[in-house]
């Protein structure tokens, strides 16, 4: 009656409804390309679908904007813990070697995060010839997480960071 052409979801067991907290159909559920909840709606008129339109076609915009740009990664100099990785810039170090180990696999990196598809910061701890690195994954709008993981530098060799990051990143590598 509206108009949509979307795809519908059946819920034979209820998994969902019970995950999202559906209580009575029909129910609508606007998730944006990072897979969060924008807005939920509960039946359907005419107000609701004229916003639920306004909604698709402004995220829809801002999506191939995006994309269009490909995956541009912002990577953010990480933040010491600890007195020694502030005496030795370990974080900048480490932002740097992920900056070049982002380029070498062939990703775009951003001159800042508003120019950016996602952002990578963190913070580091420097324990002398270990590093411990924690790295987050925001999109640049809201700076929601989108992934977490952990690695180590060790002895100066960044094999495992480079993997860490790249295991982070690979879910956006297509979009």
């Amino acid at each position: 009656d509206f108009g949509f052409k979307i795809p519908v979801l059946v819920d034979a067991k209820e998994t969902l409804a019970r995950g999202y907290g559906v209580t009575g159909l029909p129910r609508g559920i606007l998730i944006d390309s990072y897979g969060y909840v924008i807005q939920i709606y509960k039946g359907m008129s005419e107000e609701l679908a004229g916003d639920l339109r306004t909604r698709i076609a402004k995220h829809s915009k801002e999506i191939i904007a995006r994309r269009g740009k490909g995956l541009r990664v912002f990577i953010e100099n990480f933040e010491n813990v600890d007195d020694r990785g502030k005496q030795n810039q370990t974080g900048q170090k480490t932002a740097g070697a992920l900056r070049k180990a982002v380029a070498a696999a062939g990703i775009a990196t951003a001159n800042s995060a508003a120019d950016s598809s996602v952002i990578i910061s963190g913070t580091v701890s420097d324990l002398g010839p270990i590093v411990g690195v924690e790295m987050v994954l925001q999109e640049p709008e809201k700076r929601r997480e989108l992934g977490r993981d952990r690695a180590s530098i060790i002895g100066g060799k960044n094999e495992g960071l480079t993997k860490a990051c790249l295991k982070l990143l690979e879910p956006y590598r297509g979009k």
